[in-house]
């Protein structure tokens, strides 16, 4: 669960960053979609694994594109890797339904 709730918040940073440094117009698209959908799916993923999975494909397309896209600054190009280097940790790292499951089980409901 603490790796949902930590894809959520880095898909809020990425939104924020977005606006908070000059990008590139493809680069400012691609860091806007990413971050939507990078914190849609991290609530969805409380629900099911496959979004779990569909953040992965998110991390790899903002990476990519971060490499492959024009940008105005190095600063916003770092960003944005190493964001999309934690989403893909998180992802990976996440437990699915069954660790929500067990952390209800040790900590009860909340």
């Amino acid at each position: 669960m603490t790796t949902r709730i930590f894809s959520a918040l880095i898909g809020i940073w990425l939104f924020v960053s977005a606006f908070m440094w000059p990008h590139a117009q493809g680069e400012g698209t691609l860091t806007v979609i990413c971050a939507v959908l990078t914190f849609i799916l991290a609530i969805a993923s409380f629900y099911t694994i496959a979004s779990r999975y569909a953040n992965m494909v998110v991390a790899a397309a903002l990476f990519v594109g971060s490499i492959a896209l024009p940008s105005l600054s190095r600063a916003t190009v770092w960003n944005n890797v190493i964001v999309a280097v934690a989403i893909l940790a998180a992802s990976l790292i996440d437990r699915g339904p069954e660790g929500v499951r067990r952390e209800r089980e040790l900590f009860g409901r909340v």
